[in-house]
This record gives structure tokens, C-alpha cells and sequence, in this order.
């Protein structure tokens, strides 16, 4: 059980450490080939989809997000799904960043909504979802 949950805390956490990085062909691969994200308000479906968002974003935007209170939801007996809190940080200045980036607030607190198929001894997002629960005046 806590093998499982361990597993699934781990692709979430490599999912937002890819999008920070722009690692977007490892981000992708973490979904089933048909798998959802719901993100800013969009439904993406596949991967497909999904790469073709984060090509668009800015070359200039650096993010980084923040995770917590991961907590496994699903029963023993059913695919694997959790929850968990995400603190957004960024920042678009229109110029290639120079770290440390002063930023004034986050940019929002977000509920995670994951659900996950076991493919071998790995897990995959068959649906991801982002629900804003906060956000902050910039």
C-alpha cells in the first residue's frame, strides 16, 4: 500500500519539477497516451494535446510549483487516485530570467486531482486536474 502511494506522490512531483524545468517530452510520457489534463480551465485530451499547450507558453515565464498534503484516495481495490495542494510561483518579465526572480506573491493555491493506471511497476496519469482554490492580487 504504501509502496503505491509512494509511487503516485513521485509522478506528481516529477509532473510539476518537469513543467518548472520544460521538460515537456518526460512531462508528456507521464501520461497514458489518451490521458486528460485539466489545466487553466481547458480540458487537454492526450498527449498530443498536451504538448502542444506547453509549446505554447512563454520562453521568458519561470515558475515553480510547490507541493503538499498529498493523501492517496483511492481504496485497495481501485485504481490508484490522490489529492494534493499546489503553490504556484512565477513570474514573465519578458527577458530571460536572472535567478533569484523577485516576485511580490504566489500566484495562486491550487487543488490537485489525480487519477493513475499502473503500466508495469510505474504509474501514469490517466486524468490530472487543477482546481484554482486561491489566488493572489499582482
Amino acid at each position: 500500500m504504501y509502496q503505491v502511494e509512494w509511487k503516485c506522490q513521485q509522478i506528481v512531483a516529477r509532473l510539476f519539477h518537469y513543467l518548472d524545468e520544460r521538460s515537456y517530452d518526460r512531462l508528456v510520457n507521464l501520461f497514458e497516451e489518451n490521458g486528460v489534463w485539466l489545466r487553466q480551465g481547458k480540458e487537454l485530451k492526450g498527449r498530443a494535446e498536451i504538448m502542444a499547450a506547453l509549446c505554447a507558453r512563454s520562453s521568458t515565464y519561470i515558475i515553480r510549483h510547490v507541493l503538499s498534503n498529498f493523501l492517496t484516495t483511492s481504496n485497495q481495490d481501485e485504481q490508484p487516485s490522490a489529492i494534493a495542494y499546489m503553490t504556484a510561483f512565477g513570474n514573465d518579465s519578458g527577458q530571460v530570467p536572472i535567478k533569484p526572480v523577485e516576485i511580490h506573491s504566489p500566484l495562486g493555491v491550487f487543488v490537485v486531482k489525480c487519477e493513475f493506471i499502473q503500466n508495469g511497476e510505474n504509474y501514469r496519469f490517466t486524468r490530472l486536474e487543477l482546481h484554482p482554490e486561491f489566488t493572489f492580487p499582482h
